[in-house]
């Protein structure tokens, strides 16, 4: 604001005294004795466009002197001597304008200011550190004093009054009003510690098609704010997670704000225990077991797993030879490793029927001649050796006789009467009978 002030001041009249004695009439002239202009002057004032604590000052006094005697001399009550005064503050200004014939005049100006510019933030700190979430810190602002509509100037390049979506940091405002005065302010927001998950891995002992998963993940988390929640890809909701078999596992992490961690975690788990069986070479009839309610010999040889194995036949009692004698039939071994692993297979071992032979003498029903003994043999594995002796130790005229066929018959020749006869039968296997 301007405001004109005019003064006038009266002229200054100079004055002398004088005598003198004479006799008759006096005449006196006074050079330099007319009466002088009067001193008068305006003085225009302008407030400061900005307060002290915003911006430069800007108030200013002009004055405009006219009248009495050149030069003249200005004394202002802050201790200026100029004729204008100028980057004047808010406050009363008093000047005394004196010429050269000492006549003065006073004036008094009141000089004024806007309120400061002034700032309040509220800010809000981050929920999530910016490794677990989305940035949301805010500040929002609140501005009074200065002239006019305000602009602002963040240090992240926003110009709006308020700013969110911000990540921790330090931010610096640069606020103008209508007439540039200026207020600058910082803040400052925090974030918490990022929502850190790590696990140990416990990889399963057996493979899924060799026993149970054991799988397992010991979950430690750090960071965040308040409790967590857990989601795991396998449906489970708990810190840690058991039971495991081979497989590739992910979890998230939420804090009580919503900041999350995700992480993967992938077990292996070892082949599976398998076994195969070696069962015995076949006989002459192609079955395992030569004779009748014999045995047979399995070789058992298994892969996989951890090794240390140990084998069973019933699937309790384990042993560490991995060999069995066993008769015909069926059977299953379960082999075992040193993680307790397990994995069964089966075998057959075949055996021939049982050797049937049968004699008969001399009689209607054999209708064989005198001295002959006939030989019936089924069963084993064909052919059959047939051996006669006698009870003192003679044989018959034909002491081995061949049967080709199971079922077939054979008659042996010089049998005498009141002696004892035994016959030996030996199979394609060896298998015997008699004796």
């Amino acid at each position: 604001m301007k405001r004109l002030i005019i003064v006038m001041a009266m002229a200054c009249i100079a004055s002398f005294t004088y005598s003198q004695s004479c006799v008759g009439p006096l005449s006196v002239t006074i050079e330099g004795s007319t009466e002088g202009t009067p001193l008068t002057g305006t003085g225009t004032e302008t407030d400061s466009e900005c307060n002290n604590g915003s911006g430069p000052l800007s108030g200013s006094i002009t004055l405009d002197i006219e009248g009495g005697s050149l030069p003249y001399q200005f004394a202002w009550d802050n201790g200026a001597t100029t004729q204008d005064l100028t980057e004047l503050g808010a406050g009363t200004y008093a000047v005394t304008v004196t010429d050269d014939q000492g006549c003065s005049m006073e004036f008094s100006f009141e000089i004024e200011e806007p309120d400061p510019v002034e700032v309040s933030g509220i800010e809000t700190e981050l929920a999530c550190n910016s490794l677990s979430g989305a940035p949301d810190g805010a500040i929002d602002l609140t501005v009074t004093g200065g002239t006019g509509a305000y602009t602002y100037a963040w240090s992240n390049g926003a110009s709006t009054q308020d700013v969110s979506n911000l990540t921790a940091g330090t931010y610096t405002i640069d606020i103008s009003d209508a007439n540039g005065c200026l207020f600058q302010a910082t803040y400052t927001l925090s974030q918490p510690d990022a929502v850190v998950a790590s696990g140990d891995i416990t990889e399963p002992g057996c493979n899924a098609a060799s026993g149970a998963p054991t799988g397992a993940i010991d979950l430690s988390v750090i960071g965040g704010t308040g409790a967590y929640n857990f989601a795991w890809s396998n449906g489970a909701t708990t810190e840690d997670v058991t039971g495991l078999a081979e497989g590739t596992y992910t979890v998230v992490v939420t804090d009580a704000n919503g900041c999350t961690d995700e992480q993967t975690f992938t077990l292996t788990e070892p082949d599976a225990v398998t076994c195969s069986l070696d069962s015995p070479a076949p006989g002459a009839c192609g079955e395992n077991i030569l004779c009748n309610g014999g045995t047979g010999t399995i070789n058992v040889t298994a892969q996989g797993g951890t090794p240390g194995y140990e084998y069973s036949l019933d699937g309790v009692n384990f042993q560490s030879d991995a060999t069995f004698t066993v008769p015909a039939g069926t059977h299953t071994v379960t082999v075992r490793d040193s993680n307790g692993c397990t994995s069964t297979c089966d075998i057959t071992l075949t055996e021939p029927d049982a050797i049937i032979a049968g004699t008969c003498v001399q009689n209607d029903e054999c209708q064989v001649d005198a001295g002959e003994i006939q030989v019936q043999a089924s069963g084993g594995c064909a052919p059959y050796v047939i051996t006669w002796t006698g009870s003192n130790g003679a044989t018959l005229d034909q002491p081995s006789l061949t049967i080709d066929n199971a079922g077939g018959t054979v008659t042996f020749t010089g049998a005498t009467g009141g002696e004892t006869y035994t016959f030996t039968l030996t199979d394609a296997n060896g298998c015997i009978i008699g004796g």
